[in-house]
């Protein structure tokens, strides 16, 4: 149900509030500092422990930060399993209050230069809250006799996203480095039956954190494509074709589509990195088990695109024949979901088909539908976001910084307008990028545009290196002008073992 939003409080009720230790009105998480969010003034209807400002700050993450930790699609870690380790433990809670805290700067913050002064001290207090945070995890993992491992997977999470929200994500990656280790270690207890004592025994709570971390995975590979995915969520008989990954002709809903297509993802990461070596052979050359993966990978990929499109056709016919109420917000949110997850599933099918062997048409077309409907998908869930942004009370005429923990639209943006040879779509990637405001994990809207001018630039000056000139002879393009601007930056992205970030220092970009 909408909320119309409620009165202002009554002297009298404020100090009823005061008394029982809630807080008397929720206008800002910190009234002296922090922009406002104009959210209704109303008394927090539930009890937590900690100070006026912890509440307040749990309050804006459950209003708003949740959603857009989330991303696209809904996402049951943020929703209920954060909630309620936080309820129940301690270091869960100020770990969300920090994290929380910081994706409020983060949201709210003004360009750089513009009014940093009044940053300066909620940067200190929300690192110190997050200082806290680590401190009392590793307490908590010292002097427990059987610590919970589903508690210090779940720390791990929001500590990698706090780190990524503040932009180290040298520090970020090695929080998630922990959380999959120690991921890897809970699954081979569980295998062992040895995992006991853990709220991670029931309601499949492992299953949804391998899922979450499997998403992080490849987004640290997607950061660095020289990583090798941590995960590998396929067996052998998978890879092979013995046992499809994809084994439904129609899905029951959209987070059953979501594994399905994080499985493919993963497989297909781990099936680019591991094989890079033969990344130029001739097809006639390849090793007949790189032939067959990707021959069983790409039916893997019809299949799933059918199943999705069968279950969204029983959900309109379902509407049409008045089976279920209407609901717009259901509405929207199937729609908004389904559009990220055929723009992903786009962007796969052409990386699949552009490599082993390797295949330039696919980027080189011009003009390219491929490209193009995705470019259409990324504009649609633009346009909603902003709509969204306004209802919760960002007024200005940019669009609001958004930080999400899953992968959207930026990676696939960036990678349209490196690769691709139509000026057009590269334009339009690149214009969607600047309007997207966004920071999707380890990767940065700001930062990744950022290198798309300065590779640009190198473009222009048409300086033909030796990494160039080998480029140049694979290319389908007629002339150095057609080249896609991963060409011009061969040097930046061969020349950096630390990602994205690694460019962005090489190039001298600043976000």
């Amino acid at each position: 149900m909408k909320c119309d939003g409620y009165p202002s409080l009554t002297k009298g009720n404020n100090e009823k509030q005061r008394q029982h230790g809630l807080s008397p009105a929720c206008n800002s998480p910190a009234p002296s500092s922090t922009p406002p969010l104009d959210i209704t003034a109303y008394a927090i209807p539930f009890q937590i422990p900690g100070s006026q400002k912890d509440r307040q700050l749990v309050h804006y993450f459950c209003v708003h930060a949740c959603h857009d930790l989330s991303g696209y699609l809904s996402s049951d870690f943020w929703s209920r399993l954060v909630l309620q380790a936080s309820h129940s433990e301690p270091v869960v809670r100020h770990a969300l209050v920090a994290l929380s805290s910081i994706h409020l700067g983060y949201a709210a913050r003004e360009p750089p230069g513009v009014q940093q002064s009044s940053e300066d001290g909620r940067n200190v207090e929300t690192l110190a809250q997050y200082n806290r945070a680590v401190r009392q995890l590793r307490k908590y993992l010292s002097t427990n006799a059987q610590p919970s491992t589903g508690v210090a997977l779940i720390c791990c999470a929001l500590f990698y996203c706090f780190e990524s929200t503040r932009g180290d994500f040298d520090t970020a990656r090695e929080h998630l480095r922990s959380g999959l280790v120690m991921l890897q270690s809970a699954k081979a207890s569980r295998a062992d039956s040895k995992l006991s004592n853990d709220f991670l025994d029931s309601d499949g709570e492992l299953e949804q954190l391998t899922q979450f971390f499997a998403r992080l995975d490849m987004q640290a590979t997607m950061f660095d494509d020289t990583r090798t995915p941590f995960l590998e969520l396929t067996s052998a008989e998978e890879r092979c074709g013995t046992t499809p990954t994809v084994p439904n002709t129609i899905y029951n809903n959209l987070e059953e589509a979501r594994v399905k297509l994080d499985k493919l993802q993963n497989q297909l990461l781990n099936f680019l990195v591991r094989n890079n070596p033969f990344k130029f052979v001739l097809a006639a050359d390849l090793p007949d088990f790189i032939v067959q993966e990707k021959r069983e990978m790409q039916k893997q990929c019809r299949r799933w695109s059918v199943a999705l499109e069968a279950f969204l056709k029983l959900q309109a016919e379902s509407v049409a024949s008045e089976q279920h109420p209407r609901n717009l917000e259901s509405d929207m949110k199937l729609q908004q979901g389904a559009t990220i997850l055929k723009l992903h599933h786009r962007i796969a099918e052409m990386f699949l088909s552009a490599s082993f062997p390797e295949d330039s048409t696919i980027f080189g077309a011009s003009p390219n539908s491929d490209a193009e409907f995705i470019l259409e998908l990324a504009e649609s869930l633009l346009q909603n976001g902003q709509k969204c942004s306004l209802n919760v009370g960002f007024s200005s005429s940019t669009p609001a910084r958004s930080f999400s923990s899953e992968m959207g639209i930026v990676a696939p943006l960036f990678l349209l307008a490196m690769k691709c040879h139509d000026r057009h779509v590269c334009e339009k990637a690149a214009s969607l990028l600047a309007a997207s405001n966004r920071r999707e994990g380890l990767i940065d809207a700001r930062m990744v545009l950022g290198i798309l001018e300065r590779v640009a630039m190198l473009k222009r000056q048409e300086e033909i290196t030796p990494l160039v000139a080998e480029a140049v002879k694979r290319s389908v393009a007629a002339s150095t002008e057609e080249m896609p601007l991963e060409v011009w930056g061969a040097e930046a992205i061969d020349g950096t073992k630390d990602g994205l970030q690694g460019m962005a220092k090489m190039l001298s970009v600043t976000y």
